[in-house]
């Protein structure tokens, strides 16, 4: 026993009976010493009840070989950490306990240094930011650090031996094993992948998480440990900016006019709906295809000449008008803007254009150009028959007078041929007539020919003929005004017997024919007249001529007939009632005759009826007109030739902000911005000299509150009934958003979200044209590359949110301290480049640089954080570092991180 390395003793009647050689030299007590004495003693006082406890337990249940562990106290004071095992034996007979222990102070002060090394480990853990635990192979949590039960809301002994899919939503739960088994199997750390948590309340968020397995001192896999950190906020803004995105997009698809996007080749890379339904081709066939598909050959050759213009100069074009084909073949007008694209290194990849169908403008516009000038003629000759054929000789409109004197319903007449309404023989007359007409170019007054009824009767007719012509002054057809001349002509005949003249002249009158005594009796009438009144002769022979007057008329007719007996002669207009209450427009005249010494009336009545019907449509057509220039959205406005305003629509004075009488009279030029006014006085001097109307015309207009907005208008003449121009008159549209929302695609592609500076793309840009001036003129120029010192800290102390406030911040005070020329751009995270052009002399660069070390002296004051930082700034000049702007950017990027060796704001 005096060589087996542990203290042996025994103990009998609870005294000492017995000690080993080590047993003394461990504890430095002689067995002399100790003979008598009680083990218990030498226990340390905070361990004998439990020592105690535990020999006890031992000798009663008979676990004499499980160890023990308590704090021994030897005989020089020390105090010493043993492991001790008891059990029973006889000793001398007697019943006695046997007991070993062995010194395990080394291995205590070990474990006590592991416990503080894993105690300060642990205390780094909970302080981290990022949530960390650890897992077994199992999923069951071990550890969870401070930040995670915080973060998640759970006490750490609730975490503690659940499986960790009780923080892992179902949605992401298996994408989560998978992470695990891969490193399991192959033993890689996962860095970085995204999933969600779930909090204690339920609420789910985004983590980043890295992964890596825990093995034991013989390489064996244990579990997991894993750091995840809240990215949230940044999925939030990668949200936002999709959403963004998703809001631009959802602009263009809900555009009504057209957008599409073209490579450099002229092949569709995107269209929106718009342009699929204008075309009538769906989306698929459109993508990939080439924009001549759309086009004729040779409108196709002319839009290349615009697209290259734009690709050329980089000059967005703001409208031109062309035609395009749609899928059923069926050909139309457009108007179309064209701008550059650009990737994000500025050179151009292709074309973007917006584009709106104005078919239906055009032919609206044709279509009141021909109608007006319809009507117009038949407003001339409103007594007659008038009528329009096409080329081929087939009618294509006919007036009511037309289809009265054939006997024929219109719809019977339109698309036959003229040859329906002559004799068998005489269609020859009318087509040399015709042609005759087509070949000269010149109008045909009059010339004669028989007519053809339904009912088949001939009558005598005399026609005039002019050519038709579409807006681009081709011939389409003929206009014809047709008079019938059976009554003249069997005048004519009846002239001949002058027995018959008299009353042949007054029942042969196309009109009605009256003569009254001076009572306004009725003496003399013609047939015409029984036929248009529905009276017999015996009936008129007893009436006044005032019981065929509409009541409302009587006395303006009577007081007409007093005026014929007393001056002479009058015209007069009136409403005559038939005997069946018909009421029908009438020109009456009437002249004094004496006959055998007595004054009469002779007089006559011409229908005007019809012509008073077309002057209501004619009335109704322009007050329509009138409407729709009230109620349209685009601007409308009149001027004379000296630029005064004499008519505006509502859209327009509510577009400026003035009430109508405010501008009526007014020159244009005062809603005319100074910059404008020459290249606006320069359009309308077009269109006066030329006579062809300006479309599509791009300019600003000056608002009564004193806003400016961009306005697309087209110009046009107005002319007197002469032909003389006496005016312009504008239709325009207010295009500010478009042009606003085009600045902003331009200012998304060359400026930094966040910070609203010149971005990557932009600074490169400039730079290009800075060297190439400084060549040219042999200056220098400087680049200056800025890294904000301890930013990470910032957005790991504060949050992503304060960091972007302080990049911002940053941007504006750099801002605030830069020459007039120089540039300030964000290169991304918390970089910032400043390109210095035209330095003339040494010390423009170290002049500058004190301006920024003395700016971030002062502290940035965020969402009432107090932040200091500092800034590294690494420097290139040319030519003295490069001479090309790879070299001098990469210099300046290397001075900088070789600055911070050196400590913050210490230029490079």
């Amino acid at each position: 026993m005096q060589s087996t390395g542990t203290g042996i003793y025994i103990v009998q009647d609870r005294k000492f009976a017995y000690i080993s050689p080590f047993f003394e030299e461990l504890s430095g007590y002689s067995m002399a010493e100790l003979d008598g004495k009680i083990p218990l003693d030498l226990v340390h006082p905070d361990d004998r009840d439990s020592v105690k406890k535990q020999a006890v337990t031992r000798l009663k249940k008979g676990r004499g070989m499980h160890p023990y562990e308590y704090r021994f106290v030897k005989k020089n004071g020390d105090v010493m950490w043993v492991m001790e095992r008891i059990t029973s034996i006889e000793y001398a007979g007697r019943r006695a306990a046997l007991g070993n222990f062995m010194d395990i102070n080394q291995r205590k002060e070990l474990e006590s240094t592991l416990a503080k090394a894993e105690g300060r480990h642990r205390a780094i853990l909970d302080q981290m930011h990022d949530a960390c635990f650890e897992v077994d192979l199992a999923g069951r949590f071990v550890y969870t650090n401070r930040s995670m039960c915080r973060t998640l809301q759970y006490k750490r002994d609730e975490l503690t031996g659940s499986d960790y899919h009780v923080i892992i939503p179902e949605s992401d739960a298996e994408a989560v094993s998978t992470v695990f088994r891969r490193i399991y199997d192959t033993g890689n750390p996962d860095t970085a992948f995204s999933h969600r948590v779930r909090r204690k309340d339920g609420l789910e968020f985004f983590v980043e998480s890295s992964v890596a397995l825990l093995r034991d001192d013989k390489g064996k896999p244990t579990g997991y440990i894993c750091v995840g950190r809240d990215v949230s906020e940044r999925k939030r803004l990668e949200l936002a900016l999709v959403r963004s995105e998703g809001r631009f997009r959802n602009i263009i698809e809900n555009m009504q006019d057209s957008y599409y996007e073209v490579d450099l080749a002229g092949n569709f890379t995107f269209v929106n709906d718009a342009t699929s339904r204008h075309l009538f081709y769906t989306v698929e066939e459109l993508i990939g295809s080439s924009y001549r598909m759309i086009m004729s050959e040779a409108e196709a050759k002319r839009v290349f000449d615009i697209f290259h213009q734009v690709f050329m100069t980089g000059e967005p074009n703001r409208g031109f008008s062309h035609m395009v084909t749609r899928k059923d073949g069926v050909s139309g007008y457009a108007e179309s803007s064209i701008s550059l694209l650009k990737d994000e290194n500025g050179r151009p990849v292709g074309f973007s254009s917006i584009s709106r169908d104005i078919t239906e403008r055009q032919a609206l516009e044709e279509a009141l150009s021909q109608s007006e000038e319809r009507y117009r003629t038949i407003l001339e000759e409103m007594y007659e028959a008038y009528y329009e054929v096409d080329l081929a000789g087939n009618f294509t409109f006919v007036n009511d007078a037309v289809c009265a004197n054939l006997g024929y319903a219109r719809d019977e007449i339109i698309g036959q041929s003229y040859g329906l309404m002559v004799p068998p023989g005489e269609t020859e007359i009318l087509f040399a007539a015709f042609n005759q007409v087509f070949k000269t170019g010149e109008y045909n007054k009059g010339f004669a020919h028989r007519g053809l009824r339904k009912d088949g009767t001939v009558f005598h007719a005399e026609t005039s003929v002019s050519l038709r012509k579409n807006e681009k002054g081709q011939p389409i057809g003929f206009r014809s005004i047709s008079r019938d001349v059976t009554g003249r002509k069997e005048l004519e005949e009846k002239l001949l017997d002058e027995e018959n003249f008299s009353s042949s002249v007054i029942d042969s009158m196309p009109g009605i024919f009256y003569a009254l005594d001076e009572k306004g009796d009725f003496v003399r009438w013609n047939k015409n007249f029984e036929n248009v009144l529905g009276y017999s002769a015996d009936e008129i022979a007893r009436m006044n001529a005032l019981a065929t007057i509409a009541e409302t008329d009587k006395q303006n007719i009577s007081d007409a007939i007093s005026e014929v007996f007393s001056k002479g002669s009058k015209e007069v207009e009136g409403i005559m009632s038939t005997k069946y209450n018909r009421q029908l427009s009438y020109l009456l005249t009437g002249v004094r005759a004496l006959v055998n010494d007595k004054s009469y009336l002779v007089g006559m009545g011409i229908d005007i009826s019809e012509r008073k019907k077309l002057e209501d449509s004619l009335r109704r057509s322009e007050e329509r007109f009138r409407t729709i220039l009230e109620n349209m959205q685009d601007s409308y406005f009149e001027v004379d030739l000296n630029g005064n305003f004499t008519f505006v629509n509502l859209s327009a004075s509510n577009r400026l902000g003035y009430a109508r009488g405010e501008l009526h009279g007014k020159n244009y030029r005062f809603t005319t911005p100074p910059e404008d006014l020459a290249n606006t006085k320069t359009a309308y001097s077009e269109v006066y000299n030329t006579g062809i109307p300006k479309k599509n015309f791009l300019h600003k207009s000056i608002c009564k509150d004193g806003s400016v907005i961009f306005v697309e208008s087209s110009i046009d003449l107005i002319k007197d009934e002469n032909g003389t121009i006496i005016g312009f008159n504008s239709v325009s549209r207010d295009v500010t958003e478009r042009m606003e929302f085009q600045q902003r695609l331009a200012d998304m592609a060359t400026h930094d979200f966040l910070t609203g500076l010149p971005n990557r793309v932009l600074l490169n840009d400039r730079l290009h044209v800075a060297l190439a001036q400084a060549q040219r003129n042999k200056n220098k120029l400087g680049i200056l590359t800025l890294d904000l010192d301890r930013f990470k800290a910032v957005n790991d102390t504060h949050g992503h949110h304060v960091g972007d406030e302080l990049l911002k911040a940053v941007g504006q005070r750099l801002t605030g301290i830069l020459r007039s020329g120089d540039t300030i751009a964000r290169m991304g995270g918390d970089e910032f480049m400043l390109l210095m052009p035209e330095l003339h002399q040494s010390d423009s660069v170290s002049s500058i640089i004190s301006k920024i070390v003395a700016a971030f002296k002062g502290a940035f004051i965020i969402e009432g954080h107090r932040l200091s930082i500092d800034v590294s700034i690494g420097i290139a000049i040319y030519p003295d570092d490069g001479t090309d702007m790879e070299t001098l950017m990469r210099k300046s990027d290397s001075a900088m991180y070789d600055i911070k060796k050196h400590g913050p704001s210490k230029p490079g």
